[in-house]
């Protein structure tokens, strides 16, 4: 599918130095538009219907879905010179503005996020009191895979890169570009396409030890399942599998000094 790309030219290009290594940060704006598709396993649904009595889709699609916005990162050319860029969680707290210290509830608050007291009292029963322990309960429930491909274009010119998800250093792999490609990124407009297919699935046993946490009795069938799958040395069931393809244009506007 082809992904049109918003026309930024317009966007002014204001005091961008042309020697990255003077910043640490720079500010880009960035538009460009997303499709998607996820699949969610029926099976899973099913059961969360049957035990909480709602009614879940199966799919979720986004169709040529525009997105704008403004994000600051770090400018260092180490980031990318060895040809691959890592983008792990601390580079994402780093462009929130998050501090992966302060309290969970407190981080969700900051996106309008509003949980209810007895969800917090889950959360805290779980240990999850932070973004670090946050992310660190994901790690352990769920297990993650992307692959996909892309191009970059700026005034340097082409390059292609793949992306992968790195489960040892739970991060966002991209790498097989041209650094020189990547550099013209930080001085002038650059397009970039990407598409690819990701998963996740449950991993059984943290599954368990969550219920067992929370004394939540699963219904007897679910209890033979696991047991089951125990037996055959299954430990994992997807949740959900898609695609994407998206593109993106980005402009950097103000190097931070």
């Amino acid at each position: 599918m082809t992904t049109l790309l918003p026309d930024i030219d317009s966007l002014p290009i204001v005091a961008v130095t042309s020697d990255a290594s003077t910043a640490s940060t720079i500010t880009f704006d960035f538009g460009g538009n997303i499709s998607a598709t996820v699949n969610f396993n029926s099976l899973v649904v099913g059961f969360v219907e049957n035990y909480l009595q709602v009614d879940l889709p199966t799919a979720w699609t986004i169709t040529d879905e525009p997105f704008t916005g403004t994000a600051t990162f770090p400018s260092d050319p180490a980031q990318y010179e060895d040809g691959d860029i890592n983008i792990g969680f601390p580079l994402v707290t780093g462009v929130l503005g998050i501090n992966p210290d302060d309290s969970f509830v407190d981080v969700l608050g900051s996106f309008g996020i509003t949980l209810p007291s007895e969800v917090a009292g889950v959360l805290n029963t779980l240990g999850i009191t932070d973004a670090n322990s946050a992310v660190e309960f994901a790690d352990k429930l769920f297990d993650f895979d992307l692959d996909g491909s892309g191009t970059l274009t700026t005034g340097v010119g082409t390059t292609d890169f793949d992306i992968d998800y790195a489960d040892e250093t739970n991060s966002i792999v991209i790498d097989g570009f041209d650094p020189n490609v990547v550099a013209g990124s930080l001085t002038g407009q650059s397009a970039i396409t990407a598409e690819g297919t990701f998963s996740v699935d449950l991993v059984l046993s943290e599954f368990v030890q969550v219920t067992n946490t929370l004394g939540i009795d699963l219904p007897s069938n679910v209890d033979s399942l696991l047991a089951l799958a125990q037996f055959f040395g299954i430990n994992e069931i997807e949740l959900a599998s898609g695609s994407f393809n998206l593109g993106v244009s980005t402009v950097p506007v103000s190097p931070v000094v």
